[in-house]
């Protein structure tokens, strides 16, 4: 069950490229799991009526981690609270990754702030990375869209690849080119997890790409999909995606999907 509660802001930090580090203090002994989102609101501010979800970064210690992006007026007013403000949450919501542990590789694919819920799917799994071959590959337009690298994990340090489009730091690339190339060097008799959670083009091009490849490889694929909420809970239905189950709400019914079940 979730809970809504105003809580602490500990930190607010700018990391550059309109990239934020947001650290919330939570005392509740509650279950958090990597997918999990959070929904924040202003209610301090009656033109910012509605609540902005948001993927966990990371969760230790009581403090909660949320990595942003400045991008409309919500986040841009989020990004002007200052430590020792508090703000309306409703946490955690909506559905949760896969164990690794029943693969034999893990690749995670991320783009933009979407690493977000990868960087904390690796930090939770971080005792067993052993028993399973990772590789976290980590997508952008340029080196500057990647402000946040130094916050990631140590575990997610250790499996990462970057690419960028212009080839100003790692592989030159779309991140699904180094999917494709990486996902060649496994052993095809390998019990393979892809985990994704990115921009709309980059969710796009990899389903396609792992469509094409399914028949090759013995791959099991969940998406986090990033779409425009109003409750968070599934009361509005806003936030509808097709599946070939019929119509799914992306905040209750996910917003992790196996991607065998979305209609793309």
């Amino acid at each position: 069950m979730f809970k809504h509660k105003n809580l602490k802001i500990l930190g607010n930090t700018t990391l550059g490229s309109d990239y934020y580090m947001l650290e919330l203090e939570i005392k509740d002994e509650i279950a958090v799991n990597p997918g999990n989102f959070i929904m924040i609101s202003f209610p301090c501010r009656r033109d910012l009526l509605l609540p902005r979800p948001f993927s966990i970064f990371d969760f230790s210690n009581n403090v909660m981690q949320i990595l942003y992006k400045v991008v409309g007026a919500g986040t841009k007013y989020l990004a002007e609270l200052k430590p020792g403000e508090e703000i309306g949450c409703s946490y955690p919501l909506g559905n949760h990754f896969v164990n690794p542990l029943e693969y034999d590789s893990v690749f995670l694919i991320g783009g933009g702030f979407g690493a977000a819920p990868l960087n904390f799917y690796l930090h939770v799994n971080s005792l067993e990375a052993n028993s399973y071959k990772a590789q976290f590959l980590l997508g952008a337009k340029s080196a500057d869209q990647l402000p946040y690298l130094d916050h990631l994990c140590e575990t997610s340090k250790q499996f990462l690849e970057v690419s960028t489009d212009d080839g100003s730091q790692g592989f030159k690339g779309f991140v699904t080119e180094l999917f494709k190339s990486r996902i060649a060097q496994t052993d095809k008799s390998d019990k393979i997890l892809v985990l994704s959670c990115g921009p709309e083009v980059m969710m796009y091009a990899l389903t396609k790409l792992v469509k094409s490849i399914e028949s090759e490889y013995n791959i099991d694929a969940y998406f986090s999909l990033e779409e425009k909420m109003a409750c968070g809970f599934g009361v509005c239905s806003g936030c509808i995606v097709e599946t070939t189950s019929g119509y799914k709400r992306v905040c209750k019914d996910g917003t992790i999907f196996k991607l065998e079940d979305l209609v793309l």
